[in-house]
């Protein structure tokens, strides 16, 4: 077995490297997307649940956004790190919408 892999390293380094990029690209792309989703889902809570405070509205969008992430990419991504990228780009969205730039001249807001 450890000869088949010296005599064939440079084949599996190149399949393992390419399967890493491969899951990198796919991983960003789902990035892409479920940050439009994320934004969709944020204002689709700020005009439902007009009412309720800012903790509800993020468990919505949280639950709604986790339900869309792939089974397969959910093994890489933990709930913390979603919604750590949901506060993210709400704080992106609400610096964006204050003035047009995202220049960081809204005061960082704890959910949405």
């Amino acid at each position: 077995m450890t000869e088949f892999i010296l005599k064939n390293f440079e084949v599996i380094a190149g399949a393992i490297l390419a399967l890493v990029l491969l899951i990198y690209a796919v991983a960003t792309r789902q990035w892409g997307l479920l940050q439009i989703s994320a934004y969709r889902l944020m204002l689709s809570a700020e005009r439902l649940m007009a009412t309720a405070p800012g903790k509800a509205k993020m468990e919505m969008v949280f639950a709604a956004a986790w339900q869309q992430i792939p089974r397969g990419l959910k093994f890489f991504i933990t709930e913390k790190t979603l919604r750590e990228k949901l506060q993210e780009w709400y704080n992106l969205a609400k610096d964006f919408l204050d003035d047009g730039k995202r220049n960081r001249s809204t005061k960082q807001a704890s959910g949405i």
